[in-house]
């Protein structure tokens, strides 16, 4: 039984360093990116991962020594946003990729009605030409970044939707992804 009521079951929960009884937190939190039931009674879940989460899972990649990243990472222009409140989370630019760097961030219904594997594929290609504009451009760090986010759109598309009805489509966006 947990003395604080909730559980650190999933990731993307924001729990607080406690000495292990009420009224003993601290200032430190993290963030989980899996069930961490160890931590159960001694730190306090107060809040979860609403949108970014993918953010946090990349910088989570980051290599270590010691527990120490040996890349500097910065965050800037931290605060709270409401859920209401445009967060900015879009991509700007220049290119035809206007969308969030992972999908599961995506709020697709200012877009369109409803979410189907054609709009979906085209989102696909926007973010896939995005990318081929970088490399055309020798800028590979960014024609790096825009493939990846393409494939984790596709992934969530997989996921997401249902593609039963659309085999003709998929050979023809894995064929044009080729190219």
């Amino acid at each position: 039984m947990n003395i604080f009521g909730l559980t650190h079951s999933s990731g993307g929960l924001l729990s607080m360093v406690n000495e292990g009884y009420p009224n003993s937190n601290s200032s430190q939190f993290i963030i989980t990116i899996s069930a961490t039931s160890h931590l159960d009674n001694t730190n306090v879940v107060f809040g979860k991962v609403l949108k970014g989460m993918g953010v946090v899972l990349e910088v989570s990649q980051i290599r270590t020594v010691n527990d120490i990243p040996v890349e500097k990472i910065y965050i800037i222009d931290c605060g709270e946003l409401k859920g209401d409140q445009n967060w900015g989370m879009e991509e700007n630019d220049g290119t035809d990729d206007v969308f969030t760097p992972w999908p599961e961030d995506w709020n697709y219904s200012r877009h369109i009605k409803q979410l189907d594997y054609k709009y979906m594929m085209e989102v696909i290609k926007k973010i896939k030409d995005s990318g081929n504009y970088y490399f055309l451009r020798k800028n590979y760090v960014d024609a790096g970044r825009k493939y990846k986010k393409a494939l984790r759109y596709y992934k969530w598309m997989i996921k997401t939707i249902d593609i039963s009805n659309s085999n003709e489509l998929m050979m023809n966006i894995k064929s044009d992804s080729i190219t």
